[in-house]
């Protein structure tokens, strides 16, 4: 790997973790993450079409790019050869998938009431019945995407609305 200014592979700080204000939250109420997934957003025969709502990690892009700098994995832009390439962040997820053999996804969250500017994504409301893990597995898969990460124990998956999702304060309730 060429050799990079040190303080472009600075890895020390912390994305800025977004909150969103209190009238946002209060506003978008129904699109914030959460721990257990509503009955109204799973797929069943009478509801085919649901939200898409993710399970997954709240994810710092500084963390992915450390995991691939890690693993020799980061990749920088051809025209810019300083500049990080968000490839590099795709690479690491895929790696990371290797090393807990369970197959992660990188997806963005609904924006107005994310924490986070990425998410690591198990399985989403669609893909839970293939997807989904026995509780003892999915600790497993859990407790080793924490260390690889170096994600203190609290830092576990919600349920995020997808980025794409249209709702809006003053639409129908679901």
């Amino acid at each position: 790997m060429p050799t990079r200014p040190s303080d472009l592979l600075s890895f020390d700080h912390e994305d800025t973790q977004y909150t969103p204000s209190q009238e946002t939250l209060k506003l978008y109420a129904s699109r914030c993450p959460t721990t257990q997934l509503p009955d109204r957003y799973r797929v069943t025969v009478a509801n085919p079409n649901p939200p898409l709502v993710h399970f997954a990690f709240p994810a710092a892009i500084s963390k992915l790019y450390k995991y691939a700098y890690k693993h020799n994995l980061l990749k920088f832009f051809a025209n810019f050869p300083k500049m990080i390439s968000p490839v590099s962040a795709f690479a690491a997820t895929r790696h990371l998938s290797d090393e807990v053999q369970y197959e992660l996804e990188i997806a963005w969250p609904f924006g107005q009431t994310a924490d986070c500017g990425v998410i690591l994504v198990l399985y989403n409301n669609y893909t839970m019945e293939e997807k989904m893990l026995i509780n003892e597995d999915q600790e497993d898969v859990i407790e080793m995407v924490q260390e690889e990460l170096g994600y203190d124990k609290s830092v576990r998956p919600k349920w995020y609305f997808d980025f794409h999702d249209e709702w809006r304060p003053g639409d129908e309730a679901e």
